[in-house]
């Protein structure tokens, strides 16, 4: 990321795999609780917001704001990753 060797660049990532892991292990009882479309939906608007303050990154852009945005999208994936699959699995003849 940024010229950063990939060491660096892989801890710039962490804030993602971070969340990603936390919010996954509590996905599974939400969506037990509430169902599937909620919980998806919300994955889906934080996995777009994330995207959209991804897209104005540059040169000069802060390391906390870029981690911020990766938050927000590890969030979404965790979020999305156990419904999405809960729902495949159930449909599957």
């Amino acid at each position: 990321m940024r010229g950063e060797s990939p060491f660096l660049a892989g801890l710039q990532m962490l804030p993602m795999s971070i969340s990603f892991v936390l919010v996954s292990q509590l996905t599974g009882h939400m969506t037990n609780a509430i169902g599937p479309r909620l919980i998806m939906t919300g994955g889906m608007v934080c996995m777009s917001l994330g995207a959209i303050l991804l897209a104005f990154v540059g040169e000069t852009t802060s390391a906390w704001l870029i981690g911020a945005a990766l938050l927000i999208v590890g969030v979404g994936l965790g979020l999305n990753t156990s419904p999405v699959n809960g729902v495949a699995i159930a449909n599957v003849p």
